[in-house]
């Protein structure tokens, strides 16, 4: 299966908009590993969650980890 879900730009108007985005994608959304792989591969490639950089930076990073999800680890550290 494909990629379903996605973090829209709501999710970013605030610090606290990431993690309701990925709760409502990891409950209702059928590509349930595909969100349990990225998340995991979030607390492996740690980012910091910085203000400054919120909306331009981890939105982006989170849409790469989801879709490079079931690729190997050579290729998301090539990234």
């Amino acid at each position: 299966m494909g990629q379903i879900s996605n973090y829209n730009a709501e999710a970013g108007s605030s610090q606290g908009g990431l993690p309701t985005q990925f709760l409502a994608n990891a409950v209702t959304n059928p590509d349930q590993l595909r969100q349990k792989v990225a998340f995991a591969l979030s607390q492996i490639f740690v980012a910091s969650i910085n203000t400054d950089i919120w909306n331009s930076i981890m939105i982006p990073y989170e849409q790469m980890l989801m879709a490079d999800a079931f690729t190997n680890y050579r290729q998301i550290m090539a990234m």
